[in-house]
């Protein structure tokens, strides 16, 4: 009876070292694709910055432009509908 109590603990004590050992490699490769994930999402969140920076310079920019373009078409309509009519010289 000991002979067979002694070969289950060394059975059972060889079986906790294994899933010991692999759950070391498991946490080690969780740690890294953690470190990896951290690192992409602090670059996507940089990207995501310049990006509503450059939008929003785009906009500064376009808001003029579109206000003559409007600005423009107006006059050339007023002048189209107009019944005065400009001599040309």
């Amino acid at each position: 009876m000991e002979n067979a109590f002694n070969i289950l603990v060394i059975i059972l004590s060889i079986f906790l070292a294994i899933f010991l050992i692999l759950w070391i490699i498991v946490l080690i490769y969780a740690w890294k694709i953690a470190r990896a994930a951290r690192r992409i999402t602090d670059k996507t969140e940089t990207a995501v910055n310049d990006a509503g920076t450059l939008i929003s310079n785009a906009k500064d920019a376009v808001a003029p432009a579109v206000a003559a373009k409007v600005l423009t078409k107006a006059i050339k309509n007023f002048t189209n509908k107009s019944k005065v009519k400009v001599k040309k010289k």
